[in-house]
């Protein structure tokens, strides 16, 4: 049964919580790689007093790396710092034709991996397609990265409609999200699985919440979900074309 948009749920942050989120970034990553850089560069003077070349160098490539991951920060936090000034350009689009828009871009992907991917949904939302690509483009390599190490990803993907709302059901059989945690999945900066061959810097499933946001609809996890991660975007029915 679709039911009706919290506004009051946790992982909808207000403005005030969501400035405390950047500037704990600020303070944490950002503060932190700048401190790593500086460390490495006096390093780096102290082997080059005493003739120590190649031991500099290699200090190098690690302020090479920590400029890098700098760089990527401030990038993805000034995106998601913008998303509030784009202008939508909504246009009714048939729902099975976004999702294999977003299954194209990640055909390679799906390849490589062995993933399979189950759509059964109808209807259209008037939303700015390139934008809800981009959220299902994401949640759908999360789920692909995010495998369970012993089962091939298998992603299932649902629509549910009643008179008020219209509910996009993906679920899939990967890791999953630990429930202490749930609360936290579209804040910023929040990444649950630190394992290296994991990048990103937990900004994805922030940006998704709020395009969705952009559209008057919700994004949560279901929490009674154990064989994976489910999410659940829904839209009121202004957002639905019969």
């Amino acid at each position: 049964m679709t039911q009706a948009p919290n506004q009051n749920l946790n992982n909808k942050p207000n403005a005030f919580n969501e400035l405390e989120q950047i500037a704990s970034i600020l303070s944490h990553d950002v503060k932190g790689s700048f401190h790593h850089i500086t460390c490495f560069t006096d390093l780096i003077r102290k082997e080059l007093d005493a003739g120590n070349i190649e031991v500099a160098q290699s200090y190098l490539s690690i302020i090479d790396q920590s400029a890098d991951k700098l760089s990527q920060i401030i990038s993805e936090l000034v995106a998601y710092a913008n998303l509030h000034k784009l202008v939508k350009h909504e246009t009714r689009t048939n729902l099975k034709s976004c999702l294999h828009a977003a299954i194209d871009k990640l055909a390679p992907t799906i390849a490589q991996t062995s993933s399979t991917i189950h759509i059964d949904v109808s209807g259209e939302l008037r939303i700015d397609t390139a934008l809800m690509t981009q959220v299902f483009v994401h949640i759908l390599e999360n789920a692909i990265i995010y495998k369970h190490p012993n089962r091939l990803p298998e992603i299932h993907i649902s629509s549910d409609h009643s008179e008020e709302f219209l509910t996009i059901s993906i679920k899939d059989n990967g890791s999953g999200i630990p429930l202490k945690f749930q609360n936290q999945a579209f804040d910023l900066m929040r990444r649950f699985h630190t394992a290296p061959q994991y990048t990103g810097h937990g900004v994805g499933l922030a940006k998704c919440r709020r395009i969705i946001e952009l559209h008057g609809g919700t994004i949560n996890l279901d929490s009674e979900y154990v064989d994976g991660c489910r999410i659940l975007i829904t839209f009121p029915i202004d957002h639905k074309t019969a």
